[in-house]
């Protein structure tokens, strides 16, 4: 029987993970990434029940939400957890250029939903751009090879770079880097500009206020992004062999401010539980808050777990991050009605002194974790060593989402040896340790059933960022990426440092 190699790559990864303005705008790109990166999985194992996934081991639970809208799990997935390069072992018949169709597809099937939901009254000029980027965003890289241990056939093929992306003319989007956006005004019109995307909000389509801000001029990819969630269920495409279908995805994800302000809430609703006073008090303060966020619960179901006790406060729960911040509040860019803003600062000083002394104002800081696994790229050269790590790194990836939960942080990815959370500052450290010991564990348990050549010698690096939350998240991240480097390299060196703050 004929036996190939096929390697897979996705791309581009930071650029579509990285530009963003939201935690929810990370989150998205890191979950379509491993979304489409899972349908070229299934592509690949449709086409011949012996064809199989060598690294990293696929989810079985993910395929089985991929084509039946459900799987074994009662939860959907709700993270990234794929990674965007895979290899697989195939067979005689295998056509990859059906993987190439199964992914360009899957984006174009869920990019229409959104189109037709939200645009299809719109003109001609917004459907050619739209049209434009969603066919050319995508980098598909591949090759086969018949060597089970070329490790580097597909980073040799993606060094042959053929991919070229559109001439964007007019005005580019707030988002993504030099990507147009959707009105297709030539030049920058305020007037027409603000009129375009008024429109579109004013057409109250489900959570469109929430997740399309004032003065936000987003392109395809960047509207996609922020507006997948309302649609994502209703993904139903045929493939080649299967169909691909959507589940219903949380919209909920908690902003910078509102993971900076976690513990002073929890601790806020605990003393109301306790005090008419104070219950009255954030009554009053969450009345004013509303009404100055414009009616808008822009944290509804972000689910950190020391809340989950007062979930009978929703409505106080789900308030805008920034309204707990008098810097936040005071800030005429994110709120331009200062005098009803004053009015919260009032009802927030007035709650903050019915506070026992214990209970200091929220400080506005949060904390980023990035976390990569060391030397496991050349390990795995090493074909007797794959099936170890393989395994050890699907154990893993299965552990990491409790753990971020456990410690009230929001995962923006797990898959492989890679994570990225974000977390309260209170938290951040006991979570690092906690997923380091895990990685550990799961290694050294692996390697007692293991023989002495093929053992995996393991070790995590992690990287902390203490951020302000007016900081653009994507510097944050871009900081946390140049610690994670020295903190590898310094694993290098020395293995008594592996922790960059």
């Amino acid at each position: 029987m004929d036996i190939k190699y096929f390697h897979f790559s996705l791309a581009p990864v930071q650029g579509f993970i990285a530009q963003a303005r939201r935690t929810r705008d990370f989150w998205t790109g890191s979950f379509l990434l491993s979304w489409l990166s899972a349908v070229a999985m299934k592509a690949v194992l449709a086409q011949n029940e012996n064809n199989e996934i060598i690294f990293p081991e696929a989810d079985k639970d993910y395929l089985l939400w991929l084509e039946h809208g459900k799987g074994k799990s009662k939860n959907p997935p709700e993270h990234g957890c794929v990674p965007n390069r895979f290899k697989a072992r195939v067979y005689e018949g295998f056509d990859p250029l059906i993987v190439v169709k199964a992914v360009n597809t899957a984006w174009k099937a869920l990019a229409d939903k959104v189109y037709e939901g939200d645009l299809i009254a719109v003109d001609e000029i917004t459907k050619e751009i739209w049209d434009r980027q969603v066919k050319a965003y995508w980098e598909l890289s591949w090759v086969i090879s018949d060597d089970p241990e070329d490790s580097s056939a597909l980073d040799v093929r993606k060094n042959w770079r053929s991919y070229l992306p559109p001439i964007e003319p007019g005005v580019k989007c707030m988002m993504m880097d030099g990507w147009q956006e959707l009105s297709g005004i030539p030049k920058p019109n305020a007037d027409e500009l603000t009129a375009f995307w008024k429109k579109l909000r004013d057409k109250n389509n489900k959570g469109i206020k929430t997740d399309l801000r004032v003065n936000e001029h987003l392109c395809a990819i960047a509207f996609i992004k922020r507006r997948f969630v309302r649609y994502f269920h209703q993904v139903n495409q045929s493939m080649t062999g299967w169909t691909l279908r959507g589940w219903e995805v949380n919209a909920g994800r908690p902003s910078v401010a509102y993971m900076a302000a976690v513990h002073w809430l929890e601790q806020v609703l605990k003393e109301a539980e306790n005090d008419p006073r104070i219950s009255y008090q954030l009554r009053l303060f969450r009345y004013r808050a509303f009404r100055l966020t414009k009616s808008q619960y822009n944290e509804w179901d972000n689910q950190i777990d020391c809340l989950k006790p007062y979930t009978k406060h929703r409505k106080w729960l789900a308030l805008d991050g920034n309204v707990f911040f008098e810097s936040a509040l005071e800030n005429v860019n994110i709120y331009e009605d200062q005098n009803m803003a004053q009015q919260v600062i009032k009802e927030l000083k007035d709650l903050q002194k019915l506070l026992p002394d214990n209970i200091k104002p929220a400080t506005p800081f949060y904390a980023v974790l990035m976390m990569d696994g060391d030397s496991l790229g050349k390990q795995m050269s090493d074909t007797d060593k794959q099936p170890a790590i393989t395994k050890g790194l699907g154990d893993f990836t299965a552990c990491v989402p409790d753990l971020v939960k456990e410690k009230n942080g929001f995962l923006i990815y797990a898959g492989g040896d890679d994570v990225l959370a974000i977390l309260p500052l209170e938290n951040v450290l006991s979570c690092a340790l906690a997923i380091r010991e895990k990685y550990d564990r799961i290694f050294a348990e692996l390697n007692q059933l293991l023989d002495e050549k093929v053992k995996v010698s393991t070790s995590i690096s992690a990287a902390v960022i203490f951020a302000h939350i007016k900081m653009p998240l994507t510097k944050v991240l871009k900081n946390a990426h140049e610690l994670l480097d020295e903190a590898a390299i310094a694993e290098k060196n020395s293995a008594s440092l592996k922790f960059k703050v």
